[in-house]
């Protein structure tokens, strides 16, 4: 039987990246930051997603005797809620990757080098006004205190991780590069050519879409201040 600590395969969220057939249980994730949709723990990603170990107690030794890095701090938890923007540190191989969402809707890990992943993007999910500074809440789970107002729900923050620095602030507005979290384009890149309501209008190429403002992850302007992969 399964416990508190696991979830059966087969009622496993659509994102997580495994055979619906074999093992019959995989480890469950401690609630965090992420929804299930776009998170998964540590154990799934080392031995699902980068195949580093075959079962959740090679996965266990792993993340005790090796340096495992979540935005550039030792976990060693493997119900750890890791997911979408996290980026994930080999540190005795010295390999790096970023968690991104698939245009088929899976969690992936995309390789990235060492400068990429000292960097993250958040979106702005929330914010409050606390004893006169500004306090933003971010889409991992990290709450931020800002001097000026600048910023809107929506936005995103190039933060450099682990020291929380706030390197860029990109608004979700024309022009903006968003990759899409959610919807029927889900995965893709583009370029927001406008915003009329709760929709947003984006270019791909020379093709154009619409889709659900709350869908949109702004990760740039101009171009992608990390990187995703393509569209």
């Amino acid at each position: 039987m399964g416990n508190s600590l696991t979830i059966k395969r087969m009622a496993a969220p659509t994102s997580w990246q495994m055979k619906r057939k074999g093992i019959t249980f995989v480890t469950k994730p401690m609630p965090g930051a992420h929804s299930y949709q776009l998170g998964t723990s540590l154990n799934f990603i080392l031995r699902d997603v980068l195949s580093l170990a075959r079962t959740a107690r090679e996965a266990k030794y792993i993340l005790n005797n090796k340096e495992i890095l979540v935005n550039g701090t030792r976990r060693k938890d493997g119900k750890y809620l890791a997911g979408f923007m996290d980026t994930l540190s080999i540190t005795p191989t010295k390999e790096h990757y970023r968690l991104i969402i698939s245009q088929k809707g899976t969690l992936e890990a995309l390789k990235i080098d060492a400068e990429d992943a000292k960097k993250t993007i958040a979106k702005i999910i929330g914010k409050s006004h606390v004893a006169g500074r500004v306090q933003l809440n971010l889409s991992d789970g990290r709450n931020l205190f800002v001097e000026k107002d600048t910023y809107k729900v929506g936005d995103s923050l190039l933060v450099e991780m682990p020291k929380q620095k706030v390197l860029d602030h990109f608004k979700l507005e024309k022009g903006a590069i968003i990759l899409l979290t959610d919807g029927t384009h889900i995965g893709k890149t583009g370029s927001v050519e406008d915003i009329v309501s709760d929709i947003i209008i984006f270019r791909v190429g020379q093709d154009i879409f619409r889709t659900k403002k709350s869908f949109a992850f702004v990760i740039g302007k101009g171009k992608s201040a990390v990187t995703v992969g393509s569209s």
